[in-house]
């Protein structure tokens, strides 16, 4: 489901700019095989290949770590694994290290390019859900005030995204009930 709301909304803005100054990538190597794996695999909505995905991610991220779009598009893939992970039979504990690495390859997307509000928002969710998992508030507390930081420089994409994140906390925490507006 998150997939699928993501999908629809990344894909409705995706063509327009928000950032406050202009960037260019250019893609080397297996970025663009991997990329262009990535968007078709999401499209089609194939979970059970994000294994595939990552690999190749992984691989062209080696090749060059500072492809923006590799980047961000790992750290997304471990987003997705982690928000759809109801199509597991069984949820492994080891989940979390999806959380993780959505959170450490988000961020170093955002330091790429600093001015995409897209990537502070989803850098902001990583935040949020690995603090919860391991239960500590300074990250939490960090990933809401990115998510609001998100909010001003892109109102309607980041508050969709802080609203999403902070439906899926527990009903009892403290941050469930928060405004979700810079």
């Amino acid at each position: 489901m998150g997939a699928i709301v993501y999908q629809t909304v990344f894909n409705s803005v995706s063509t327009i700019n928000r950032s406050k100054t202009e960037w260019r990538w250019v893609e080397r190597g297996p970025s663009t095989l991997a990329n262009d794996f990535f968007w078709e695999q999401f499209h089609l909505g194939n979970y059970h290949t994000i294994p595939k995905v990552i690999e190749q991610l992984s691989a062209a991220y080696i090749a060059n770590p500072k492809d923006l779009q590799t980047v961000y598009h790992l750290g997304f893939a471990h987003m997705w694994a982690l928000s759809e992970r109801q199509h597991l039979q069984n949820i492994p504990c080891n989940i979390i290290d999806h959380a993780v690495l959505a959170q450490k390859y988000l961020r170093e997307a955002y330091l790429i390019n600093p001015n995409d509000a897209r990537v502070l928002s989803f850098l902001a969710a990583s935040k949020i859900i690995v603090g919860a998992i391991s239960q500590d508030k300074g990250l939490i507390k960090e990933g809401y005030l990115n998510g609001l930081k998100s909010i001003r420089d892109w109102r309607d994409f980041g508050e969709f995204s802080m609203a999403y994140t902070m439906s899926r906390l527990p009903h009892t925490d403290p941050y469930f009930e928060k405004p979700c507006s810079g």
